[in-house]
């Protein structure tokens, strides 16, 4: 008879796929009563645990170890403390894997014909994903290595996108994809992919990424914080999460925004779709890299504050400058190319300076300008363009009224979101 065997004294207890408990006798099964998956509170811990009747009567509960093998099954093992001082022998049970509440993993029993009984396993543990292959992880407060589940696609198992229903606060939602190879003993394989999704949204914590779940159960259940272990960089569309050797492959990407804030000095910072806010400072080292033409790129990190964790990020933004109305320029994010357009401003502000040969602006990285600063040359006398940016950063009522020979410097700051020049300060 097939099932996970419980040791009780002189008899062997098998708890079936049907959920029956079965004791052989003179070679059939025979049916004493059902067992179910009843997790029992420990403290504050809920441990995982079986229940069953026996003979109309309520059994003690028993622990069970859970693991999933290599074709992402269920398999239980009852502990040797519960079975008569040995293991059980491990048994894979047949079903399909799910998220339930957007906390435990779930699996729902395969029944011998083929179809799902509706009748689930809850496996209950901190939920995360390993750094080197992103394989999703059920952590035991009971201790012991961890159930892994193995994505369909190694690294890419991970996806992100938007949620559309209005029955959660966040709009993000993360998907891993995965798939349940089920051998029936008719010889049939069914295959069942897993439904595995949560929906929330997207932090930072102590260098880690990590996606907030927010619980369908009502009632002030606790957000359930999923954990991305890999490397996590700050980049013009968002962040880039990566795994596998030495965090070296792309496996997720958040879309997001960072925009220079000069009234507060910092970084605010958006992530998903959601917009979830952060604000951060730019620190280690400002690296600038020209390009060429109006492109640069910017080098370095983003502290954020207490409420990541102390989180580091390093920077990696790709930017290009572009001249808006009125002199002012603009610096704009290169999150997508597609159909020439930018995605937005990141809100640099600084200070143009005209020395009488040259025109350049100096980028402040820092509020109090103690930071490093990117220097951009807009043009020099004898450029042919030189006169007419001259004419912008001024602006004047009457452009005949320019002096090539007058010096100046002239600040462009923002003001909620809205760029402004002060006068300049003429030499």
């Amino acid at each position: 008879m097939d099932g996970l065997p419980l040791k009780k004294g002189n008899e062997t207890r098998i708890f079936t796929v049907t959920r029956d408990v079965v004791v052989m006798e003179a070679g059939a099964p025979v049916v004493h009563g059902q067992w179910r998956c009843d997790p029992v509170p420990d403290g504050q811990q809920r441990l995982n645990r079986l229940s069953y009747t026996f003979d109309a009567a309520e059994a003690d509960p028993i622990a069970v170890r859970w693991s999933f093998n290599d074709r992402d099954q269920l398999v239980g093992v009852i502990p040797a403390a519960a079975n008569g001082g040995a293991d059980s022998a491990a048994f894979a049970f047949p079903g399909k894997i799910k998220v339930d509440d957007n906390r435990d993993i779930a699996y729902e029993l395969l029944a011998d014909d083929g179809q799902l009984t509706g009748h689930d396993i809850l496996v209950l543990g901190e939920l995360g994903f390993n750094q080197d292959d992103n394989s999703l992880e059920v952590r035991f407060a009971e201790g012991g290595p961890p159930a892994t589940v193995i994505g369909d696609s190694g690294l890419g198992s991970l996806s992100t996108g938007m949620y559309s229903f209005d029955d959660f606060k966040g709009s993000d939602v993360l998907r891993f994809q995965a798939t349940t190879i089920n051998e029936m003993p008719s010889g049939d394989v069914i295959p069942l992919l897993a439904e595995i999704q949560w929906v929330g949204t997207w932090d930072l914590q102590a260098n880690r990424l990590v996606f907030a779940a927010e619980l369908k159960t009502t009632g002030g259940a606790p957000t359930v914080a999923i954990v991305l272990a890999g490397k996590t960089k700050a980049v013009a569309g968002g962040l880039a999460y990566y795994a596998g050797p030495e965090g070296t492959h792309l496996a997720l990407e958040v879309g997001g925004a960072h925009r220079w804030d000069g009234g507060a000095g910092k970084w605010d910072v958006s992530l998903g779709f959601t917009e979830k806010k952060l604000t951060a400072k730019l620190a280690g080292g400002v690296t600038v890299e020209r390009k060429g033409g109006e492109k640069f790129g910017l080098r370095g990190n983003l502290a954020f504050g207490q409420e990541s964790g102390d989180t580091t990020l390093d920077l990696d933004l790709d930017a290009y400058y572009q001249w808006g109305p009125g002199g002012t320029l603009r610096f704009n994010a290169a999150v997508s190319m597609s159909n020439g357009v930018l995605n937005y401003n990141l809100g640099l502000e600084g200070q143009f300076d005209y020395d009488g040969t040259r025109l350049t602006f100096r980028i402040q990285f820092t509020r109090d300008g103690a930071g490093d600063k990117l220097v951009i040359e807009l043009g020099a006398k004898g450029d042919h363009d030189f006169f007419a940016k001259l004419v912008l950063v001024l602006n004047p009522a009457d452009p005949s009224k320019v002096s090539l020979e007058a010096k100046f410097q002239l600040r462009m700051k923002w003001i909620d979101g809205v760029p402004v020049k002060e006068k300049p300060a003429l030499a």
